[in-house]
């Protein structure tokens, strides 16, 4: 190999690292609180300690295969909330998706 050809993977290598090692994720917890029967309560908490920006929107998917009847019984008051059920017809998973109306989570 080449002295050019060596460089430029080495080059590529060192773009690479640089760029995994800026990819973060945003932290999303949850606590679980059993409420009844089969019915169980997810409580979301998001803190944006990895992102430049606001978070405007968030969607968090739940399984096909283990969860139905999902509803969304709070959120903040300037977050506009939105359900869609796990559907097995189509097949597709539930989730939950949020937008802020003003603002959103800041850095």
């Amino acid at each position: 190999m080449g002295l050019i050809h060596v460089l430029k993977w080495a080059l590529v290598g060192v773009l690479a690292a640089s760029a995994a090692m800026s990819a973060r994720a945003t932290t999303v917890t949850y606590d679980l609180n059993f409420v009844s029967g089969t019915t169980w309560q997810y409580e979301f908490s998001v803190s944006n300690n990895t992102l430049s920006g606001d978070i405007e929107e968030l969607t968090i998917y739940f399984d096909l295969s283990a969860f139905t009847n999902l509803l969304a019984v709070a959120a903040p008051a300037d977050w506009d909330p939105i359900v869609v059920q796990p559907d097995t017809n189509l097949p597709q998973d539930g989730f939950f998706d949020w937008a802020a109306l003003a603002g959103g989570v800041v850095p």
